[in-house]
């Protein structure tokens, strides 16, 4: 490569490298947008986040939608870029896999100084982004539980060995799990820098997800799945809330999931509309949720009235934990869908109260 200013002689680059690999990953970390990425909303970032019994990762990324990614960041001239860089973003992913929220929240805290959902809303207020804390913790929580996540190797220049590493773990792998090389040239000539990016894997991840089976659950692996995955009283709950639905003459249709556990939204007649009133979705080690689809209801006003989701609000308060999940519906129009988590279902009259808070909103 040659430069040259205002038609004088070219010149190579003073600088053609970085200085060293803290050099790239600041890079990273400050410009977090440089980063691969599916969902297009902006990454909230930070540096060396510890996992137990693994060690400090370089960065760790969330999106607005809960999306994780983990970044390995290496240099060409350093050995680890030939097959150790590898196992150990592999050791980290499957550090995070099944870790619990809170478990991630408190290891992004003690490294960003505050809590994880606290920066991801100041993210999202900063670029003018939508967000909901409810929404991205239970996203957050079926991703770790699930182990779906974006493992980026951040280098210099790419090795031809690390290219076919790279398609082959993401030929052999779930669609849910993408794993990309992201090469980042850098010269630097006086004042100015130039950056060329490229992005390796793309193509693989995209074809393993148009290949990947799509399947419909169904009842059956609904309930199977409420009963492996839940607690007793939770499960309680959860086929009780679907068995009302299946039975009751207000009952339209049901909307059934295609992701990796099984969920479905059951849709009612009501008040002359159709509306998706509550989602099921199970998920292992009880982060299972309901979702009562308040926005979806609402419609921003073209939907059922405020009054009767603010009579539905007040019912399911009664739940435990339940009222702060819902303290600011109202306040926001009900352009929310908070999760209630199954913690919230193993009271004794769980479900008494959420089948007779359906039951008033549905006559």
């Amino acid at each position: 490569m040659l430069i040259r200013h205002g038609g004088g002689r070219w010149e190579s680059p003073s600088v053609t490298s970085y200085t060293d690999e803290a050099t790239l990953e600041t890079m990273l970390l400050e410009s977090p947008d440089l980063l691969p990425g599916s969902d297009g909303s902006p990454l909230t970032v930070t540096s060396q986040l510890y996992v137990p019994n693994t060690g400090p990762m370089d960065l760790f990324a969330v999106s607005l939608a809960g999306e994780i990614t983990v970044v390995e960041v290496k240099l060409r001239a350093n050995p680890e870029i030939r097959r150790s860089v590898v196992g150990q973003t592999l050791a980290y992913a499957s550090g995070l896999w099944r870790m619990s929220y809170e478990e991630l929240e408190t290891a992004f805290a003690a490294r960003a100084g505050g809590p994880l959902v606290q920066a991801v809303a100041a993210r999202a207020t900063e670029l003018g982004g939508d967000f909901d804390a409810d929404a991205f913790r239970s996203a957050v929580a079926r991703n770790l539980s699930t182990g779906a996540m974006r493992l980026v190797i951040a280098v210099d220049e790419i090795t031809d060995e690390l290219k076919r590493i790279i398609e082959f773990l993401n030929d052999r792998t779930r669609p849910d799990l993408e794993v990309l090389a992201l090469e980042l040239g850098y010269v630097r000539h006086g004042e100015v820098e130039i950056l060329v990016p490229t992005v390796y894997g793309q193509e693989a991840v995209r074809r393993k997800a148009a290949e990947a089976p799509r399947r419909r659950w169904d009842e059956q692996a609904l309930l199977a799945a409420i009963e492996q995955h839940s607690s007793a009283q939770a499960a309680a709950v959860l086929t009780a809330v679907y068995e009302h639905a299946r039975d009751h003459c207000a009952h339209s249709h049901w909307y059934w999931g295609e992701g990796q556990h099984p969920s479905v939204t059951a849709w009612f007649r009501v008040g002359g509309l159709e509306v998706p009133v509550w989602t099921i979705y199970t998920a292992p080690a009880g982060k299972g949720v309901l979702a009562v689809n308040f926005d979806w209801m609402h419609r921003r006003g073209a939907g059922l009235p405020a009054e009767s989701l603010a009579r539905l609000v007040t019912r399911l308060r009664q739940l435990p934990e339940v009222a702060g999940l819902y303290a600011d519906l109202e306040e926001k129009g009900y352009a929310k869908r908070p999760s209630v988590p199954e913690t919230s279902l193993a009271g004794p009259d769980a479900t008494d109260v959420v089948l007779s808070a359906l039951e008033e909103l549905l006559e």
